[in-house]
C-alpha cells in the first residue's frame, strides 16, 4: 500500500483487502469502506488514524453480510481523529441497518465532526414496506443520534432551524452561546466568524450558563475595565483636538517639526574639542583643517602606506622620522621650534600632543582675549605647517621656520585688527571699566605673543 499513498480516492473491502494498512495517506480526501464483513470496524479504526485530510467518508455494502458471524462492538478511539476536527465535510452511509455497531460509529462521527452543515450527512437503508422515504430517514437518523448528548443534537440541527426559530433563554443550560440570536443581530458566530471561539477561548458548543457568571460575561467585564473610568460629559459640536507628543518625555501639545526631527534624529554626543575648533571669531579654512585632523582624516604618508600605496614613509619637514599626523604637527623638530617660539611667554605651559593643546586653549589664561588669540594661533600654526608640508611635496620648495613664523604673525595681526574694529564699533555697556574690555586684541598680542 505504500506505493499508493498519494491517491486522493480509495475504496476498501475486507474480502479483497486482508492486509493491515499502517500507511498514512496524506493526500486521501475520499474514502469508501465496505461494511459487509464483521471485521470492518478494525479496518475503519486503522484508516481513521491514517487519513488526516479526509473530506468525504462513505460506507456501503458490496456483498451480503454474514449473519452467522457475531458483530464486534465499537471500540471508540482514545482521541478524536484529526480529520473529524479539521476536514471531514460529507458522511454517506448506504444500506444503513441500524445495528448496534453502526449506531455507535454514526454517533461517534456525528458527535466529533465540527464542519458538518445541513445535508452533509445522509443515512440510507432499504425502506420497509409501507414506509415513506422521509419517515424512514427520520427513523434512521434518530437511531444514529441515540448515543449523542442533547446539545450535540442541537448543534447538528442548528443550521436547519436557526433561521426560523427564536430562543427564549431562561436557565441557559441548553441554549448555545455562539449559535443563538442573543443580540437581535443574528448568532454571534456569524458576527465574529471562526475567530470568535479561538480568540475568546470559549468553546464553540458552550452553553449560555457556562459562559456567563453572575449574569455577566467575564470577558465583557475585562473589556470594560480597559476603558476610561468616566466617559466625556461635555460633548458639543466642536471638532476633536489631537495632541502630539514631540518626544517620549514631553507633555502632549501642538505638533513641532523641529521637535519631531530632533526626536527621530537625536544629536550625537558632543565632542570635548568641538568648541575649540568651531567658534565665532575663527578663520574658516583654519577651522576646517583642524576639524579634519581631529576627526583622524588627515592624509599623511602612514595612511597612504596602510592603503597599500607605494610611497616614501619619511617626514617631509624633518626627513628623518616616519610621517604621521602627530609627528608632522607637534613632534617633528621643525614643528616644535615653531610652537616654542610662538608660545614663549612664561605664563604658558604648552602640552605635548595636539589634542591636549586644543583642549588647553580654552583655559590657557584668565584673560578671555588671550584664550581667543590662543585658539586662533593654534589653528594658524596647524594650517601653515600642513601647507608647508604639501608645498615641499608638490613644488620641491621649502621655507624656514623664521619665514613661517613671520607669516603667522602677519596673519594674526590682520585678524586681530579686524576684531578690534568690530569691538570698537559696538556700543559698550555703561559703567564698564574692566581691563579685559579696555585692552584691545592687538595690545594683548604684543604683550603675550609677539614681544
Amino acid at each position: 500500500m505504500s506505493c499508493i499513498t498519494s491517491v486522493k480516492g480509495l475504496t476498501l473491502c475486507l474480502p479483497t483487502s486482508k492486509e493491515v494498512y499502517p500507511t498514512v495517506f496524506h493526500s486521501l480526501v475520499v474514502l469508501k469502506l465496505c461494511t459487509c464483513q464483521a471485521e470492518w470496524l478494525n479496518l475503519l479504526l486503522c484508516m481513521l488514524r491514517g487519513c488526516p485530510n479526509l473530506q468525504s467518508l462513505r460506507f456501503f455494502q458490496c456483498h451480503n453480510p454474514h449473519a452467522s458471524k457475531p458483530r464486534p462492538c465499537w471500540k471508540e478511539p482514545s482521541s478524536v481523529p484529526w480529520f473529524l476536527l479539521s476536514s471531514l465535510k460529507i458522511l454517506t452511509w448506504a444500506n444503513y441497518e441500524g445495528r448496534e455497531d453502526e449506531k455507535q460509529v454514526a454517533a461517534f462521527i456525528l458527535r466529533s465532526a465540527i464542519f458538518f452543515k445541513e445535508g452533509d450527512y445522509l443515512l440510507q437503508s432499504n425502506r420497509p414496506q409501507g414506509e415513506t422515504r422521509d419517515d424512514q430517514g427520520i427513523v434512521i437518523l434518530a437511531q444514529a443520534l441515540t448515543y449523542m448528548s442533547a446539545h450535540i443534537c442541537l448543534k447538528l440541527s442548528l443550521d436547519l432551524f436557526s433561521k426560523s426559530t427564536n430562543t427564549w433563554v431562561n436557565s441557559g443550560s441548553s441554549a448555545l452561546f455562539w449559535h443563538e440570536d442573543l443580540t437581535n443581530l443574528g448568532p454571534l458566530i456569524e458576527l465574529t466568524g471562526a475567530n470568535g471561539p479561538r480568540v475568546t477561548g470559549i468553546h464553540k458548543l458552550a452553553t449560555v450558563n457556562q459562559v456567563c457568571v453572575g449574569g455577566r460575561h467575564p470577558i465583557l467585564r475585562l473589556l470594560r475595565d480597559c476603558l476610561p473610568p468616566e466617559l466625556p460629559t461635555a460633548l458639543n459640536s466642536d471638532q476633536d483636538v489631537y495632541l502630539w507628543k514631540n518626544s517620549l518625555d514631553s507633555d502632549p501639545g501642538e505638533f513641532s517639526t523641529a521637535g519631531t526631527w530632533n526626536f527621530l534624529h537625536p544629536s550625537p554626543p558632543s565632542l570635548p574639542w568641538a568648541s575649540s575648533v568651531w567658534f565665532k571669531d575663527g578663520i574658516s579654512k583654519h577651522s576646517f583643517i583642524l576639524w579634519v585632523i581631529m576627526r583622524g582624516r588627515l592624509v599623511t604618508r602612514d595612511r597612504l602606506l596602510s592603503w597599500g600605496l607605494s610611497v616614501p614613509s619619511n617626514c617631509l619637514l624633518c626627513n628623518s622620522s616616519p610621517e604621521t599626523a602627530n609627528h608632522v604637527l607637534t613632534e617633528c623638530g621643525f614643528s616644535e621650534e615653531i610652537w616654542r617660539r610662538l608660545f614663549h611667554h612664561h605664563t604658558f605651559s604648552l602640552p605635548g600632543s595636539l589634542m591636549e593643546i586644543v583642549l588647553w586653549c580654552r583655559s590657557a589664561s584668565g584673560n578671555s582675549k588671550v584664550n581667543t588669540i590662543s585658539l586662533l594661533l593654534v589653528q594658524a600654526i596647524v594650517y601653515c605647517l600642513w601647507k608647508e608640508r604639501n608645498a615641499r611635496l608638490h613644488t620641491s620648495t621649502a621655507k624656514t621656520a623664521d619665514v613661517i613664523i613671520k607669516e603667522i604673525h602677519l596673519l594674526l595681526r590682520a585678524k586681530l585688527f579686524g576684531l578690534d574694529r568690530e569691538t570698537s564699533s559696538q556700543s559698550r555697556p555703561v559703567g564698564s571699566s574692566s581691563s579685559s574690555q579696555q585692552t584691545s586684541f592687538l595690545s594683548t598680542w604684543f604683550t603675550f605673543f609677539q614681544v
